[in-house]
């Protein structure tokens, strides 16, 4: 039986993933082009509710990635219902380029409106880049007069 040969050639490593510097969930995001400024507006992470079913209004993900090799990255967006183990929500694909190493990248994402049908209580926000997690989050529904919510 003959032996393979021996090429020397190493596994080519993945590329290292970004670091999230921030991220923040809110109502609104103003992005002014010419300043290159961005006001966020109504940041939160609990959303108090009459009862269910109930559909939340569209919101907002800011996302602030440094130290991404040069290229491209695919950031993906889960939001998970936590109690029911679900995938209530999910965006993929979404570009970011870095130019170069030093640089930081911000990503603005839409959600649009969310139908909850029954209580979760606890939404975890999850963010992959390259199919990898690099960040989470995590909004509370908390029922109006329910004293026991957490």
């Amino acid at each position: 039986m003959a032996k393979k040969k021996v090429t020397g050639k190493k596994p080519k490593k993945p590329k290292p993933l970004p670091r999230c510097k921030a991220f923040l969930i809110c109502e609104k995001v103003i992005d002014d082009k010419i300043s290159k400024s961005r006001s966020l507006i109504g940041l939160f992470t609990e959303f108090s509710v009459r009862g269910f079913p109930v559909q939340f209004s569209p919101f907002w993900l800011f996302i602030q990635l440094s130290d991404g090799i040069v290229g491209q990255y695919s950031i993906d967006i889960e939001i998970q219902d936590l109690k029911n183990n679900l995938v209530i929500f999910r965006r993929r694909g979404i570009p970011v380029e870095f130019a170069c190493r030093p640089e930081t990248v911000d990503a603005i994402i839409w959600v649009p409106p969310l139908r909850i049908i029954s209580p979760g209580s606890v939404y975890a926000v999850v963010i992959f880049a390259d199919d990898q997690p690099i960040a989470d989050s995590v909004i509370t529904v908390r029922v109006l007069g329910d004293d026991n919510a957490s």
